[in-house]
């Protein structure tokens, strides 16, 4: 399994999921977030969905590690200028799924590793997003803080990671009716 080498066509497919990502998340977020301010790492659930999604057509049609890291390097330079930590949350994310993906060599054709990949990436989106929210100094995350809300972050780990997989499953059957025969 090949990682990074992508022919043209796989990086203009690319950039356009990384687009969709980009846009699902400009939409979504700033709403979530205006609602429920206090409650930490609520744009990483309500984006979960589309990242899952999103990220599932990409790996079924380019059907290489890096694809993560790819989109999510484009997508954390866009959202970097939102706020810096979204850049290496992301990206950190990103290079443990393709890391995942190359230590156990999974075929990216099926749904169920799609599925589970998506439900990792976006576990480790959240988890990622906490962690940097802490060192960045973000509001309403923060080490000392997780003690007094470890039940509220610990069920909202578990629901993005569920609509990771959501979203990835959904991906997945919309890229195998599309394209059953890529990769």
């Amino acid at each position: 399994m090949s990682f990074l080498r992508f022919q043209t066509k796989d990086v203009v497919f690319l950039a356009l999921i990384a687009v969709g990502m980009l846009v699902s998340a400009m939409v979504t977020v700033p709403f979530v977030v205006g609602l429920f301010a206090t409650v930490p790492g609520a744009g990483a659930v309500v984006t979960a969905f589309f990242l899952g999604f999103f990220l599932a057509l990409g790996h079924r049609r380019v059907g290489r590690a890096g694809v993560a890291t790819f989109c999510s390097l484009i997508l954390g330079t866009a959202l970097a200028f939102v706020t810096p930590s979204m850049f290496f949350i992301l990206v950190s994310a990103a290079l443990l799924t393709d890391g995942a993906i190359l230590i156990l060599r999974s075929d990216l054709r099926t749904t169920r590793i799609l599925t589970l990949l998506s439900a990792f990436y976006n576990a480790l989106v959240y988890i990622f997003g906490y962690i940097f929210g802490s060192l960045f100094n973000l509001p309403g995350f923060g080490l000392d803080n997780l003690q007094a809300v470890w039940p509220l972050v610990l069920g909202l780990t578990l629901l993005t990671t569920a609509l990771g997989a959501a979203g990835g499953f959904l991906g997945a059957k919309g890229a195998q009716e599309y394209a059953p025969d890529q990769v």
